[in-house]
């Protein structure tokens, strides 16, 4: 069963930030503005283990918030990205992050370094990417808060037309 574990941060004035991803990430078709806290993994936990899972790696964990502050991007060999950067002057999301991974140990294995990220833009274009980088430039508020005070386990599922989606599975909400 595949998985991934995210939050969805609630953004203030997140329109137009919002509108972007809707028009460049072909993955806004099954999943929200969100940041990955654990990358999709494929693991055989019952939704029961992945919830005590969760629960231990949030422990007492408090809603907080963060900044977006800017964008960058990511050539890759298959796809290009287009991030809207977060700052998380607490670290609370690597904390988190590292937590989850910590408790998942054999299932789930981070290859490389957390930083998070929001996803907007995703093309296997560079110059797609280029003219993304342009336009996303042309929103007035770059820098904007966030909450986060949930974090979601989804799986992936295919529907009846044979697409991937996202159907959640697990919903804490983080202390008040």
């Amino acid at each position: 069963m595949k998985r991934v574990i995210l939050v969805i941060p609630e953004i203030e004035n997140g329109k137009e930030i919002t509108e972007f991803f809707l028009k460049n990430n072909p993955d806004s078709r099954f999943v929200d503005i969100h940041i990955c806290l654990v990358f999709p993994f494929d693991g055989e936990l019952s939704t029961e283990e992945m919830s005590e899972i969760m629960q231990m790696a949030l422990g007492k964990a408090e809603s907080f918030e963060i900044e977006l502050t800017g964008f960058s991007i990511s050539f890759e060999e298959t796809n290009n990205f287009l991030f809207l950067d977060v700052n998380d002057k607490n670290n609370f999301l690597k904390q988190i992050s590292t937590d989850l991974y910590h408790e998942l140990q054999e299932v789930a294995k981070l290859k490389g370094d957390y930083t998070p990220h929001i996803t907007i833009g995703k093309s296997n274009s560079v110059e797609d990417i280029k003219q993304m980088q342009r336009e996303v430039l042309k929103i007035n508020d770059i820098k904007c808060k966030a909450k986060i005070s949930k974090v979601y386990s989804k799986l992936f599922e295919e529907n009846e037309l044979g697409e991937i989606i996202l159907r959640d599975e697990l919903e804490i909400c983080l202390n008040s």
